[in-house]
Formats: C-alpha cells, sequence, structure tokens
C-alpha cells in the first residue's frame, strides 16, 4: 500500500500503522530551481513531515473506547474514537461484558476481525469518573481483538467503575 494508492492504512481490509513506505518514502528531491525554504514547500520538509507521521503512528493509540454501567451494572461502551474512518469503525464495532466467572470489576472488551491493526502492548485503562484504586488491563490471551480490564473502589477491592480504554 502505500502515499500514491490514495488510501487510508487504517481503513485498508487488514487496518495497518502507516510507516515510511506507506507514507511515500522520504526521498522526495528538490527540481532546479530550488524552491525558497522559507517559504516555498520543498523536498527537506516533505521528508521531514514524512518521518514525523511514521513516528506519530507508531506510538498512538489504535482506539479509545469509554464504559460506562447501567442502572442494573450492565456494563455499555457510550463513546468510541478510533484511527480508522467513522465509514470502517463505530463505537458499535466493540462490545464489553462482565467476565464469566469474574467478580464485580471484571471486564472484557472486544472488537470484530479487521477492525483494528494487531495490537502492540496492553491496553491502558483509566477512570473517566469517581474514585478508585489504578484500574489496569491486558491484551486477553484468548481473544487476539480482546482486552481484559479490572477496576477497583477506592479501598482497593474489585469493584464496577466506568472507565475508559486507550488500545494500542
Amino acid at each position: 500500500m502505500g502515499a500514491s494508492d490514495d488510501s487510508y492504512t487504517w481503513d485498508a481490509a487488514v487496518p495497518t500503522r502507516a510507516v515510511l513506505a506507506d507514507l511515500g518514502g522520504a526521498q522526495l528531491k528538490d527540481e532546479p530551481p530550488n524552491p525558497d525554504q522559507g517559504s516555498d514547500y520543498y523536498a527537506g520538509l516533505g521528508n521531514e513531515l514524512q518521518r514525523q507521521m511514521a513516528g506519530v503512528n507508531r506510538v498512538i493509540c489504535a482506539a479509545i473506547i469509554w464504559v460506562r454501567l447501567d442502572n442494573s451494572n450492565v456494563p455499555f461502551i457510550y463513546n468510541a474514537f478510533t484511527m480508522g474512518s467513522s465509514a470502517k469503525v463505530t463505537a458499535t464495532d466493540f462490545t464489553v461484558v462482565r467476565a464469566s466467572g469474574s467478580p464485580a470489576g471484571v471486564f472484557k472488551v472486544s472488537w470484530a476481525a479487521n477492525k483494528l491493526p494487531a495490537q502492540r502492548a496492553d491496553p491502558e485503562v483509566f477512570y473517566n469518573t469517581g474514585p478508585g484504586m489504578a484500574p489496569w488491563g491486558i491484551i486477553d490471551p484468548a481473544n487476539a481483538n480482546g482486552v481484559i480490564v479490572s477496576t477497583y473502589d477506592a479501598s482497593g477491592v474489585l469493584s464496577d467503575q466506568r472507565f475508559g480504554v486507550k488500545i494500542y
């Protein structure tokens, strides 16, 4: 895939993070006469911008999801932002359930295959309201397209809490 394909790597059939080759490489050259580097677009600027974008793609998260609990403590996803366009990935592509056989405060978040690139690291979990001990998450060992999240009350006891999760 590459920049010349006029496509977005996050929306490909199998989404990927853009690397330098996808962005056209960093080998642009100026044609004579050389541009004014103070005001004209020049090859060095293009090369640097492509390197910067490739670097950003290495470290950004693929999705951020917010989870709330209804009055019966049933978790639901109420918002999601992803690098894929809204035509490719929406909040409805994600599910959250209480982990089977687990106590309160343990949830599984998952998504359909080929909606996000392969995970690169454990997720980052955060509370979006209320007190609590530090939440944590791991890549679900039984599901490459999922994460397991644990949330705690202020006493350190597993407890249902609203949370957000960044998927890398």
